[in-house]
């Protein structure tokens, strides 16, 4: 059934009382039905598209008459959220304030270097990485420094542990890329 507290009250609200169907528009019973006539079958099937659109049209009228009631709203119980469903909520409200918090940073990043560097920074970010996070702009870099000479921004500081992992050989650490400035756009990756 419904889970939501509208349709449970949707649900709940008295519905008016059908009226009789007219004796023309009774169905055919099971011994006049002949499922190889292929216009009897488009007849029923006619039927039961337009029946279906009847109920639609009903539900819709009752729908917009309830919507249309303030009474009712005014009484409906909020349903609390269970535990489960809250901390859903604060997860994603925290992964959407991450999301902007690092597109800010990148966006920072960019106005700080050249459109190469920036791609290369990206490339270098997605490439090898399974998860890069942690976005932030330093002052000054940690790590030891490490030659890359196939990217445009050429050196890197890198901080890194061996995090081990189910195979062992996983690694974790911290990368500080040099910008203008005399800034660092500094992360955290895992690979």
């Amino acid at each position: 059934m419904w889970t939501f507290p509208l349709f449970q009250a949707l649900a709940s609200f008295e519905q008016p009382p059908a009226r009789a169907r007219a004796t023309n528009s009774r169905p055919l019973s099971r011994h006049h039905r002949n499922p190889k006539d292929p216009h009897q079958a488009a007849r029923i099937k006619a039927a039961q598209m337009k029946r279906s659109r009847k109920e639609e049209r009903r539900c819709l009228t009752t729908a917009k008459s309830f919507l249309n009631n303030p009474t009712i709203l005014r009484v409906l119980p909020l349903s609390p959220l269970s535990p489960m469903e809250q901390m859903d909520q604060e997860i994603a409200a925290k992964i959407k304030e991450v999301g902007l918090r690092e597109r800010a940073v990148m966006r920072q990043v960019r106005g700080l270097v050249r459109r190469r560097v920036y791609a290369d920074i990206v490339k270098y970010m997605h490439e090898d990485s399974d998860w890069v996070g942690d976005l932030r702009i330093d002052e000054s870099p940690g790590g030891e420094e490490v030659d890359l000479n196939e990217y445009a921004f050429k050196r890197a500081y890198i901080h890194q542990t061996v995090n081990g992992g189910y195979s062992g050989d996983d690694y974790a650490g911290h990368i500080w890329i040099p910008l203008n400035a005399g800034k660092y756009l500094h992360f955290h990756y895992n690979c």
